[in-house]
């Protein structure tokens, strides 16, 4: 009996543990090995915020997009494809949206507080929210709204930023 009990762990542990990893490199088609950052949009499309730009992969097919090509920086450190298909890249120097294949920069010239983006999140009212150094901003497709230590945010910015089924807004920072 409990060679038959210490079988069926086995096989049970076996199968539980039985994923399928896959790794991609330069020499698949992503345009820089050190990968800062990942979102999939609703077609599956994966994007890559890389320290060379950003890579796109559908499961076949590599795109690349640099500086050359709208970006605002080749280091992209947070991205997402929001509801209506617009990826969002976010790096050092600002932000850079590719709508319809075309690309937008936004900056601290635009109204963004900090130009250092560190994570990007869509809320349910479909304001974009930008994490960065001194806090963090939404953006409504025209206007920033920006908060910072003046509103109560700790000093250091935002690193992360999320939402909770009420719609309260909760932002991550290195001092709590």
């Amino acid at each position: 009996m409990k060679k038959l009990l210490f079988l069926s762990a086995i096989l049970f542990a076996n199968s539980a543990i039985a994923q399928v990893l896959t790794s991609y490199t330069d020499a698949d088609g992503l345009l820089n090995n050190n990968t800062l950052c990942v979102d999939v949009d609703e077609a599956d499309k994966v994007w890559f915020g890389t320290q060379g730009g950003v890579s796109t992969f559908d499961g076949d097919t590599w795109v690349n997009y640099t500086g050359t090509d709208g970006l605002v920086d080749n280091t992209v450190f947070a991205i997402m494809v929001d509801s209506n298909g617009i990826m969002w890249a976010g790096t050092d120097f600002g932000i850079s949206k590719m709508e319809d294949g075309n690309w937008t920069t936004y900056t601290t010239d635009d109204g963004l507080e900090d130009n250092r983006i560190k994570h990007i999140f869509e809320d349910s009212d479909g304001l974009i929210w930008f994490a960065h150094n001194d806090g963090v901003s939404s953006f409504d497709g025209a206007t920033f709204t920006n908060y910072t230590m003046d509103d109560g945010l700790p000093f250091g910015g935002v690193s992360h930023v999320n939402q909770d089924a009420t719609g309260a807004m909760w932002f991550g920072t290195g001092l709590g």
